[in-house]
């Protein structure tokens, strides 16, 4: 019965800090795991209107050789596709209920390692 209390009072210990391991990695708006996969390879960048308000909800679709990969803007506008490598020739999208795509600005240069962040902003204009 001795060895009961101890593994409990430990179990708890354990418990609080890996819970307070979780709190620090999440301080802040940061995900956890969100700062190793910074530099990893992906396709990034923002939905604005035509004077520049940043959109939420927009589908972004990136269409790669054999394959298309969509995701929806967050409420400042960004949105992330995370990659095993980045390729210069891709095709992205956006689409949004009442507005239709006005333009692409690809930030990232074409020229750069499959390992590199791909930045490409996408302009909506209202119908």
């Amino acid at each position: 019965m001795r060895c009961l209390p101890t593994i409990i009072a430990c179990g708890a210990i354990t418990v609080t800090l890996v819970l307070g391991s979780l709190a620090k990695a999440t301080a802040g708006g940061a995900m956890l795991g969100e700062d190793e996969q910074q530099n990893a390879p992906s396709y990034f960048g923002f939905a604005k209107d035509t004077h520049g308000t940043l959109l939420d909800g927009v589908k972004v679709t990136i269409k790669l050789r054999n394959t298309s990969l969509v995701v929806r803007t967050d409420s400042l506008g960004v949105y992330k596709i995370p990659i095993i490598n980045t390729a210069p020739d891709v095709d992205l999208s956006c689409d949004k209920e009442g507005y239709r795509q006005a333009g692409t600005f690809r930030r990232t240069p074409p020229e750069v390692d499959g390992k590199t962040p791909v930045e490409i902003d996408c302009t909506l204009e209202r119908e």
